[in-house]
């Protein structure tokens, strides 16, 4: 099958090497790009901290090192986030959590012992520190990164929609499935992107397609082996 990976382009590149692996062809259309935010050093000191992406320490700024030490406590979600803070050198990192909602689970912490620092990008649900809020933790948020969006799509992924020469698209979040809709507006291939099945990785990443009258698969895990049986189901 022909997929249509928009990804940014590290990760829409690692994606389509799996998919050549899987037995398909992958059509590669950043619709984002990650990028640094000017974030201003915490205040710490904190008890511990959190991320929710790998992107988080990829971009994680020199100056915070003074308060955010390599041997302190250390939650994340997602087994790439786990990986890109013991390759950041952090030594106390918890065995990752699944997800945002069961990173929560994961901490057996006082909230009179600290604060906590939450490594973060712009675009993102307020779900984790809300929660840690109501439960009584002090915690401070450092916007590190952010998803920019493209301006247009590639001329040569128009003309594949245009002509039908795709067979399905894959999402991994809700963002980069509003922003495809967005482009393919203005370049004019909107029913045509309407009319390729998608594959999400969550039901939240659906949404927008759901909105639009796409069919719709739902990784039924929220990993790789989960998206590639979607492919299998469109």
């Amino acid at each position: 099958m022909r997929v249509l990976v928009t990804r940014p382009s590290r990760e829409a590149t690692t994606t389509g090497a799996r998919l050549a692996s899987a037995g398909h062809e992958a059509v590669i259309a950043p619709v984002s790009r990650i990028e640094a935010v000017a974030a201003p050093t915490p205040c710490g000191p904190f008890q511990a901290a959190l991320a929710t992406s790998a992107h988080a320490l990829a971009f994680l700024p020199r100056q915070f090192d003074a308060c955010l030490p390599r041997w302190i406590s250390f939650f994340c979600a997602g087994e790439k986030t786990y990986t890109a803070a013991r390759r950041a050198g952090f030594e106390n990192v918890a065995p990752p959590a699944a997800d945002a909602s069961a990173l929560l689970a994961t901490l057996k912490l006082d909230p009179a012992a600290g604060h906590l620092l939450y490594l973060a990008g712009w675009d993102r649900k307020p779900l984790l520190e809300s929660d840690l809020s109501a439960r009584g933790f002090a915690v401070e948020v450092a916007v590190v990164y952010r998803a920019a969006a493209e301006i247009r799509l590639p001329e040569a992924v128009i003309a594949a929609l245009r002509e039908g020469r795709l067979d399905a698209g894959l999402t991994f979040s809700r963002r980069s499935g509003a922003i495809l809709i967005a482009l393919a507006y203005k370049a004019g291939v909107l029913e045509e992107l309407a009319a390729l099945p998608q594959v999400c990785i969550s039901q939240d990443a659906a949404a927008p397609f759901k909105e639009l009258g796409t069919r719709v698969v739902v990784a039924e895990t929220k990993d790789w082996a989960g998206m590639v049986a979607g492919i299998e189901r469109v």
